[in-house]
């Protein structure tokens, strides 16, 4: 899956028909270990799968065997949502804290509380949270979307009745399946990436799959009718949807270490065990200008680039940036480009600080597996 802005690729994600992953499924899981020194246990959640679990943010779990206290122990059944893939040598992660998502807000449990995204106008927050807080109740709470800048009251409502039933269907059901069990499967990814896109993110979605063309088309018939016409079925026998897109060179681009900028500067992009090192270089550049002004141009086009890098490779954890060195005036500028840059990215990632040595210091939420490791997991699924 390809999205792109302006025929310039945005996001890239690969997915197998066979395993659509387990990221947002919630199932009821046994307590396989305790680890009381690093406040965590390792959750079972079937077929083997351990997951990490956190005593410290999970305070409160639901236990779906009978217990005559709150307190966890070995063999203990309860009912946990799967919130980061297996990343490289780590397990997935569960936790109690279900978050079941809406297009403009995600519910909340274990919490009680309104919290707004930091991307709507501070002045929206309270109209927002005056609408739902009538709705709130002590085991849950809601956390509203950027998406919700634009939506009216009367949409909002109706999308947080959808969520409380669920979240209630959820907590039900538990109670009469057994370990093990898959309680509620997470959406299509695909389906995933089309609630969460704002409503300005794409003209048209263009598939060469009938039976995703039809899930597409079933899932908007039920929550965006109006979108339906935005959906189009590609049937062109002599040119193939990849060969149009070019999602070869888009591929290809996406593993290279190196990349280019228009000034003639270049970024090397190192993904290490521990972090993600980018370094940022002069190259080529002959342009007739000040030197000052060179490093300036570079590191700008530098910033630019490495945000859309980030987001398109799915870099995560702890990112390391060594630009070029300037005057302090001009890093200060660099840094606001930067900061803006990085607000663009749906996922949560954070500007913290420039070193004494001018390492820029970003993280960035690991939820999925970065795309060179998922392309190296699907070319070995085809030898």
């Amino acid at each position: 899956m390809t999205h792109f802005i302006q025929q310039k690729p945005v996001n890239i994600q690969l997915y197998s028909k066979e395993d659509t992953g387990l990221l947002g499924n919630i199932y009821i899981g046994k307590v396989k270990n305790i680890v009381s020194n690093i406040q965590a246990a390792f959750i079972d959640i079937g077929d083997g799968v351990n997951c990490y679990y956190s005593l410290k943010e999970s305070q409160q779990p639901f236990f779906v065997n009978e217990k005559k206290d709150n307190t966890m122990h070995i063999n203990d059944e309860i009912l946990v949502q799967v919130e980061r893939e297996a990343i490289k040598q780590k397990a997935p992660c569960v936790t109690s804290k279900l978050s079941l998502t809406g297009k403009y807000m995600v519910l909340i449990t274990n919490d009680h509380g309104i919290n707004v995204s930091r991307k709507i106008a501070k002045s929206e927050h309270g109209r927002l949270k005056s609408w739902l807080t009538p709705m709130l109740e002590d085991s849950y709470g809601f956390i509203v979307r950027t998406n919700a800048a634009a939506a009216d009251k009367e949409a909002l409502m109706k999308e947080a009745m959808v969520l409380i039933q669920r979240y209630k269907h959820i907590y039900q059901i538990a109670k009469t399946r057994t370990c093990y069990s898959l309680i509620e499967e997470a959406l299509n990814p695909c389906l995933s990436f089309l609630r969460d896109a704002n409503d300005l993110q794409y003209d048209e979605i263009v598939t060469d799959d009938k039976k995703l063309h039809e899930e597409i088309l079933n899932y908007f018939q039920q929550v965006e009718p109006d979108k339906m016409d935005t959906v189009r079925l590609y049937e062109d026998d002599l040119l193939a949807l990849s060969k149009l897109y070019s999602l070869d060179t888009v591929i290809n681009d996406t593993l290279k270490k190196q990349i280019w900028l228009k000034s003639g500067g270049f970024l090397v992009i190192e993904q290490t065990e521990a972090c993600v090192v980018i370094d940022v270089n002069t190259g080529k550049y002959s342009g007739n200008k000040s030197k000052k002004d060179t490093l300036n141009k570079i590191n700008q086009e530098a910033a630019i680039e490495l945000a859309k890098q980030v987001r398109i490779r799915n870099l995560s954890g702890i990112i390391l940036v060594d630009f070029i060195n300037t005057e302090e005036e001009d890093t200060k500028e660099l840094l606001n480009l930067l900061c803006r840059e990085l607000r663009k990215d749906p996922v949560e990632t954070r500007f913290i600080d420039m070193t004494a040595l001018q390492i820029v210091e970003i993280t960035r939420k690991k939820v999925r597996k970065s795309f060179t490791e998922q392309w190296t997991e699907f070319l070995g699924g085809r030898n």
